[in-house]
């Protein structure tokens, strides 16, 4: 194997060994840009570096975790490799989309991350992604996915309440000034329209908040629109290979 190869392996478990979750279309993506990571993940499937859970999304869609022994010599937390469902399920899968499938990566923190590199002290079972501003300063964001029960006002809500915490936070207050500490509120919206994401935006423009911390409100799939969005980001990036073709 080359030394690439040997690199692209790792970061492939390495990415989802941070997620607790991986997906096909992820690691495409990111390394299989002109070519299909078929092969590659049969072989760390064989090697037993990779676990598949067929069919665990709607739409017949696999996703992938890291073994128990090849999260335990990478240094994840077990839970990482443990079987995923309901919210947990959903939490991560929104999680990985959020980061790694906008233009910019937006890497999830871990705990000893976010102390060492921030100084914040917070609970694992809380989600944090950094990303960089116009200024390129890092951001870190606080992650809540909002289900599809939770209404606007509820995260204008639940918004409010954590401003208030984290002003009254002597390490976090200066960084929510600075606007360098935020919130991304992560939305499923099966609609073509983003009809959930564009109220939630609404409601957080009206309330204010904007002025008080930076807030970033996104589209992120669950378990039942995940085969929806991915079959739409293909549709996109063949669209884009016809158009470059027409002009060729």
């Amino acid at each position: 194997m080359t030394r690439r190869n040997l690199e692209r392996d790792n970061a492939i478990l390495d990415l989802t060994g941070r997620y607790g979750i991986g997906l096909r279309i992820v690691y495409e993506r990111f390394w299989f840009r002109s070519g299909n990571a078929g092969n590659v993940i049969q072989r760390l499937l064989k090697e037993k570096r990779l676990l598949t859970v067929e069919k665990g999304f709607k739409g017949n869609r696999s996703y992938y975790q890291l073994s128990p022994q090849e999260n335990s010599m990478r240094g994840f937390p077990s839970s990482h490799a443990d079987s995923l469902e309901g919210s947990r399920l959903n939490e991560r899968l929104a999680t990985l989309w959020f980061a790694t499938m906008r233009k910019k990566p937006r890497p999830l923190l871990t705990s000893s991350e976010l102390l060492e590199q921030f100084g914040i002290n917070m609970s694992s079972n809380v989600s944090y992604c950094v990303q960089q501003n116009q200024k390129k300063e890092h951001v870190v964001l606080r992650l809540r996915l909002t289900g599809e029960k939770m209404e606007p006002a509820d995260v204008v809500r639940w918004l409010k309440q954590e401003v208030a915490e984290a002003q009254e936070d002597e390490t976090l207050a200066d960084w929510l000034e600075g606007r360098q500490y935020g919130y991304a509120i992560l939305v499923d919206d099966p609609s073509l329209e983003q009809t959930r994401v564009k109220a939630i935006k609404s409601a957080v423009s009206q309330s204010g908040l904007r002025k008080k911390a930076f807030i970033e409100i996104d589209f992120a799939p669950s378990t039942i629109t995940i085969d929806d969005a991915c079959q739409q980001l293909r549709s996109l990036k063949n669209g884009k290979k016809e158009s470059r073709r027409g002009r060729s």
